[in-house]
């Protein structure tokens, strides 16, 4: 398990990188409400939604998680890593992607990763072990990147004091 928050009905939402499955379970009972990704997903996933090696899933809304997808299975990385906004119906058991960020450089990262939504609607994040800290526009526009001397594990946007 690599993060772990209360979902907007104040369930738990896990994201398990090992599994590459994102977990919403009742907080009261320890009962999964349903599983997102993985072998044994309740959900239905429309094209893209899958992750591979997540890490910081986060509700972006009531209905939107939004997820930095490092796109690895163990040590293989399958592709490039991107932020991941995904919708999800829970009535029809469905899940679709509303929009992937991928770098412009292809960045992949091994392990790591975040990704923060801003009131602009952009998107701030860390690219994990690959060293770049970035912001997107709601379009995948880059609009700020950094490289940085060795990855970090989270990067937030903040004002400073």
């Amino acid at each position: 398990m690599n993060s772990i928050v209360l979902d907007p009905s104040g369930n738990l939402l896990f994201s398990f990188r090992n599994l590459s499955a994102i977990y919403n379970v009742d907080i009261r009972s320890g009962k999964v409400n349903w599983r997102l990704g993985g072998k044994h997903s309740d959900l239905k996933l429309g094209a893209g939604v899958a992750t591979h090696g997540q890490h910081d899933a986060e509700y972006a809304g009531p209905n939107t998680i939004r997820v930095f997808d490092n796109n690895i299975t163990g040590t293989q990385q399958l592709g490039t890593s991107s932020i991941k906004w995904i919708r999800l119906d829970l009535q029809r058991r469905t899940a679709h992607l509303v929009r992937a960020q991928r770098h412009p450089a292809g960045l992949s990262a091994a392990a790591t990763g975040n990704a923060q939504g801003l009131s602009n609607g952009n998107t701030f994040g860390s690219r994990g072990t690959a060293p770049h800290i970035s912001e997107f526009s709601p379009s995948g526009q880059l609009v700020y990147d950094a490289t940085l001397p060795i990855g970090t594990y989270r990067a937030y946007l903040d004002t400073w004091p």
